[in-house]
């Protein structure tokens, strides 16, 4: 068990998405019950002989034969952390890096001022680095990214980060503005990038919370990274028409 432990933090810090097989029932002598590996690894586990039918995004017990012996076999998915890319480091991005870290997401912030990014300003962010939205794809590896929110305040770098990001797989791009700075932006680009970006361009970024402060906005942000990595639209659990009247604690 301590070697699997030890193999999904070595996942997680490589940013892999692997698989975490554990055997629970076997009258086979060479997999015992509580024999664990994690699937696929680069990191010199022995070989797993055993079939993985299921995708990586579920978990299930599998009931399998080897040489005539049955095996029960647990599959559970070794999700990597969120990773988060903010380009732009002004005063608002702070509270998305709190907010982002709240949930155990990496982040790295990045722009093109050094100044902005000195006096600790970003001290709990995983990586800080100066760079030009030209060398972007050269000095990140972006496909490890699961979202990036482009906050530059700068139309002509926000053109310059989207027209890097739509070469990248990144599912989810935010863009801090209203909607028609947005479709200016795309209407900037080559069509075919613009096209790359269509679907996975986010703005205004957020969900409509009502959020208006730094603090809320970055709310607002977060919770619309979770949501969408998650497949799901950001509305409400509830209504207090479903519910019943929902009245103040002190009513």
């Amino acid at each position: 068990m301590a070697l699997a432990l030890w193999a999904c933090w070595c996942s997680a810090e490589a940013e892999q998405t692997a698989t975490l097989a554990t055997v629970v029932e076997s009258d086979h002598p060479d997999f015992p019950a509580g024999l664990s590996r994690l699937l696929p690894f680069a990191g010199g586990l022995s070989a797993w002989p055993l079939t993985h039918p299921l995708l990586p995004q579920r978990a299930g017990l599998e009931n399998q034969q080897i040489a005539g012996h049955s095996v029960a076999v647990f599959y559970e998915p070794v999700r990597t952390p969120t990773h988060l890319l903010v380009l732009g480091a002004g005063d608002d991005a702070i509270p998305l890096l709190a907010g982002a870290k709240a949930l155990g997401w990496r982040v790295t912030v990045a722009d093109r001022r050094p100044a902005y990014l000195e006096g600790g300003r970003f001290a709990g962010a995983d990586c800080v680095c100066t760079l030009q939205a030209a060398n972007l794809a050269e000095r990140l590896q972006l496909h490890r990214f699961s979202a990036c929110v482009v906050m530059s305040h700068n139309i002509e770098h926000d053109q310059r980060y989207l027209a890097a990001l739509a070469e990248s797989e990144i599912p989810y791009v935010g863009l801090l503005g209203p909607a028609r700075r947005r479709q200016r932006l795309l209407d900037s680009l080559p069509e075919r990038l613009a096209a790359k970006l269509q679907t996975r361009l986010f703005g205004p970024v957020g969900l409509d919370i009502g959020a208006e402060t730094p603090e809320e906005i970055a709310l607002a942000i977060v919770a619309a990274i979770q949501a969408v990595l998650k497949g799901r639209r950001g509305g409400l659990l509830a209504r207090p028409d479903d519910v019943g009247c929902v009245r103040p604690c002190n009513a």
